[in-house]
């Protein structure tokens, strides 16, 4: 491609007008027509200039814009609209761009770009699961080294338990979990010592998975007071004790575990309790469903709480 001073700054003025990058402008602006050319940055320029100001094919500089994979594949998908067989060994030659090549554009399996493809495990997950729509056991090493990627090739490739990757999955507590819930559906005693290692995917293990207690993972449940509160309403549906004494050191949630573990007054607390206006405040209205005597002389040094008090109540603190 030639191009001369006057030629590069007519095609800025049109750039500027299709709403280009000042800065990008100010660089080109600070270049010789040569020096645009063979700039880093060209295929970049030229991939612009042919979508947002041309709005079509720009033969002329194709030569330039093949020679970044990115690109070269951002004026396939953008401005031909398919294939560019001239362009295909250098976007092929990035996993990511070959991967969204052949699904957004071939829409079928594309050999060439496979070996570039399972090197990456998200990447080779996701051209079984679309463009080969099955197993791809090539891949398999690369994609099980990945517990993320591993559990989903098993839940939406293999459709089934993948025993080579399980030493893997069951490593990490989130996937291990995810796995025994939605491929194994049941429990998976060899995943259960990571998953109740984090409190959140130990209750979610035991409410969806186990369906009743789980006395193996409460230890670590209890050091997590959301998730704790969690267990105690919806997994033992009423009081945990072994769990109280941290309950009561947080006003906050000595409010929410009375109104949804106890499910009434809790007396234990309310000497805390009292010491805090909004926790005073709701603990009167939801759970005594009353005027709370003992508590207004905390509750009206808040002029919210205060008002909201006097205004539910008919009070006059």
């Amino acid at each position: 491609m030639n191009l001369t001073q006057k030629q590069l700054d007519k095609m800025l003025v049109k750039a500027e007008e299709a709403g280009a990058c000042e800065d990008e402008l100010e660089t080109i602006r600070s270049l010789t027509p040569d020096e645009v050319l063979n700039h880093k940055d060209a295929p970049l320029w030229a991939c612009f200039y042919a979508e947002e100001v041309i709005k079509g094919r720009w033969p002329e500089a194709e030569d330039i814009i093949k020679k970044d994979s990115e690109h070269a594949y951002r004026y396939a998908k953008s401005v031909i609209n398919d294939r560019w067989p001239e362009a295909e060994d250098v976007i092929r030659q990035n996993a990511e761009c070959g991967y969204c090549y052949v699904r957004f554009i071939i829409g079928d399996r594309w050999p060439e770009a496979e070996d570039i493809i399972k090197q990456d495990s998200y990447l080779a997950y996701e051209y079984a699961k679309n463009a080969i729509k099955g197993r791809w056991p090539e891949a398999e090493e690369i994609i099980k080294q990945n517990p993320e990627w591993a559990y989903k090739y098993a839940r939406y490739v293999i459709k089934g338990r993948w025993h080579e990757a399980e030493d893997v999955i069951r490593k990490n507590p989130d996937w291990a979990y995810s796995y025994a819930e939605n491929v194994i559906r049941g429990r998976w005693l060899e995943g259960e010592e990571i998953i109740k290692q984090n409190p959140e995917r130990a209750y979610f293990y035991a409410e969806n998975v186990i369906k009743c207690r789980w006395p193996e993972a409460e230890e670590i449940i209890r050091r997590d007071m959301y998730w704790a509160y969690e267990y105690a309403q919806n997994i033992i549906e009423g009081r945990w004790p072994e769990v109280e004494e941290f309950v009561k050191q947080d006003v906050y949630w000595d409010y929410i575990y009375a109104e949804g573990a106890t499910k009434g007054r809790w007396s234990e607390v309310e000497d805390i309790i009292t010491q805090n206006a909004e926790g005073a405040y709701k603990y009167a209205r939801y759970i005594i469903k009353g005027r709370w005597p003992e508590a207004e002389d905390v509750i009206k040094l808040d002029e919210y709480y205060r008002r909201e008090y006097n205004r539910h109540f008919n009070a006059n603190i």
